[in-house]
């Protein structure tokens, strides 16, 4: 029930989520968080100091079209009947899914029925850099004005769940050590500096924030 409450109308924040990591940060990243968005962030932080029940389940649900809605309610539904509930998490690959619209409406509709934290990944096309060289990305970067038209349409997405008061687990480079991503970080510098950069256009420029 916690769980539930605390999702149904909190907003969308972007997480520094480094909690494998000692030192990590005991409140959002984003210092204009709301109260909900402090509170299911706290709640995260603090399921490891709980004496059981520490781990939360997750379903990529990766839809794409007509035919995966189905498949993967479906799966969903299955999960459901066996063990009694649905995943804490539920979460779409952006790399994945040629249409955003459809993904956005499932994992908003699980949100509000089943009160299930929503997390998003990926989304954001290669600009035209080569392979993980973060420095065209930054302001005054030659791929610059190309990476800013990714991060505004992928804004665009993310604020679907804000306007709608859900919050979202945003994370753009997962899977970032992994030499098929063009965002494959070779530079931990620059992917720091790109991603502080990121983290600052959605907050501060787009409004993608509590």
């Amino acid at each position: 029930m916690l769980l539930r409450y605390l999702v149904s109308f909190a907003v969308i924040a972007l997480f520094a989520l480094g909690f494998a990591q000692p030192g990590f940060c005991q409140a959002p990243a984003d210092t204009h968080a709301n109260a909900r968005t402090k509170a299911i962030y706290a709640f995260i932080v603090r399921l490891k100091t709980r004496p059981n029940k520490r781990i939360l389940s997750g379903q990529n649900v990766n839809v794409r079209g007509n035919a995966h809605i189905t498949n993967d309610d479906e799966l969903l539904r299955d999960l459901k009947k066996r063990v009694g509930h649905i995943p804490a998490l539920i979460g779409a690959d952006y790399n994945d899914s040629g249409n955003y619209g459809r993904a956005n409406e499932v994992l908003q509709r699980y949100a509000e029925s089943e009160g299930c934290f929503v997390s998003v990944c990926g989304g954001l096309r290669n600009p035209g850099i080569a392979q993980g060289d973060f420095a065209g990305l930054l302001p005054g970067g030659a791929q610059r004005g190309a990476w800013v038209e990714e991060m505004d349409m992928l804004a665009e997405q993310l604020r679907y769940f804000q306007d709608r008061g859900t919050t979202v687990l945003f994370r753009p480079f997962h899977e970032m050590n992994g030499s098929w991503c063009w965002y494959y970080a070779k530079d931990p510098e620059t992917f720091r500096k790109a991603w502080i950069d990121l983290f600052d256009y959605y907050t501060r420029v787009k409004g993608c924030t509590t």
